[in-house]
């Protein structure tokens, strides 16, 4: 706003698991970890000292000239899991994430386990055990079962994703600052 502007025009948002073009997302819905804001994470004044001194480690790739987008998300990712082993408790019994999943159930819990399966069995669908690639409600309830912790992380990515969206969308609009996002035109054919 101090620079005259009220529209801010977004690249895609959504998860591209790991390929650096945005329009190549995985999903229509999940958003893109690369974009969370860790220092903005709820818990940060309750975590260790270990978790505070990554977290200024990883704040370096901001002095990098240009983006090695494959090594900010693995280093993100890294240090998701750190802070989700503290804190994961705190944030699947927050009344907020219990309404995100409500709202979201549509898609978020296949996606949720089709993130593990990627991350497990690789990016490409076609080289994944025959099994997986056409699953019934049946054998998705089992890997529902088998991969719930896994799961969970990846639904907790993603409530903290909207949640920093949401509030992103609210500072926006208190400031009269329109925000106009771009699509993709088709998902990947691995998605």
């Amino acid at each position: 706003k101090k620079r005259g502007l009220d529209l801010l025009q977004l690249l895609p948002i959504g998860d591209t698991g790991g390929v650096k073009s945005p329009y190549s997302p995985i999903s229509s819905h999940a958003l893109n970890p690369i974009y969370l804001s860790l220092a903005s994470l709820p818990y940060l004044d309750k975590a260790p000292n270990y978790l505070i001194k990554s977290l200024q480690k990883l704040k370096k790739n901001n002095l990098d000239k240009r983006v090695d987008y494959v090594k900010v998300l693995e280093e993100k990712e890294e240090w998701l899991k750190k802070y989700l082993e503290l804190f994961e408790e705190k944030l699947k019994n927050h009344p907020e994430y219990t309404l995100f999943c409500q709202k979201e159930g549509g898609w978020l819990d296949d996606y949720a386990c089709f993130k593990v399966l990627r991350k497990k069995y690789g990016p490409v669908i076609k080289n994944w055990p025959k099994n997986l690639k056409a699953i019934s409600n049946e054998e998705k309830k089992s890997l529902y079962s088998e991969y719930k912790a896994l799961i969970l992380k990846e639904k907790l990515i993603q409530y903290l994703c909207f949640d920093q969206m949401h509030f992103v969308h609210l500072f926006a609009d208190h400031h009269t600052v329109f925000l106009m996002g771009d699509m993709p035109y088709m998902l990947s054919q691995d998605s």
